[in-house]
């Protein structure tokens, strides 16, 4: 095999239809926050639990966004119904606890605390239009995606405009 074929270390990008897939979401803090914030934007079926939670997490349950359980992890709170489980505790070994509980189960799993511990990321999403992408830099480098994500929104801004829930190119001619 020559060197452009071998497989590199890495996570492969991939798009999931999450819209109303069930996930489970053990925290409330900003991490899960952000998270709520992204999967609820593209559909998904969000129950969080977490003996206390932030205001706006609360406001998302209020409006019937998501199903709140005012509950510490328990194993029993997992099952097979979930499709992706994200530990979002401000506990390592807690968050280590709820992946392999979900590997059991074969949902996959997301560690907020440990990057090791996923099956996959979250990336920065950028979306213009119906162009929808993710920036990910293998959970190491924050800083580095955000800024690659901003300017990607930028470019995309350029060659992109949304138009009565329409995308279409400003410039047939240019050449992306």
């Amino acid at each position: 095999m020559n060197e452009e074929m071998r497989p590199s270390e890495g996570y492969f990008p991939m798009f999931f239809n999450v819209a109303d897939k069930k996930v489970l979401i053990v925290g409330a803090g900003t991490i899960a926050r952000r998270r709520i914030e992204t999967l609820l934007s593209f559909g998904a079926e969000l129950t969080v639990a977490a003996p206390e939670w932030m205001e706006e997490i609360g406001s998302y349950a209020a409006r019937g966004q998501i199903r709140l359980l005012k509950q510490a992890y328990a194993p029993q709170l997992l099952n097979k119904e979930y499709f992706m489980v994200i530990a979002a505790t401000d506990c390592g070994q807690l968050n280590r606890e709820i992946c392999n509980e979900g590997r059991k189960l074969g949902i996959l799993v997301n560690n907020a605390s440990d990057r090791s511990q996923c099956d996959f990321y979250f990336p920065a999403i950028v979306k213009q239009g119906d162009i929808i992408a993710g920036v990910c830099a293998g959970g190491k480098d924050h800083r580095l995606v955000r800024r690659v994500a901003a300017g990607m929104r930028s470019w995309l801004k350029q060659f992109i405009l949304e138009d009565d829930k329409t995308a279409f190119l400003k410039n047939e001619n240019e050449n992306l």
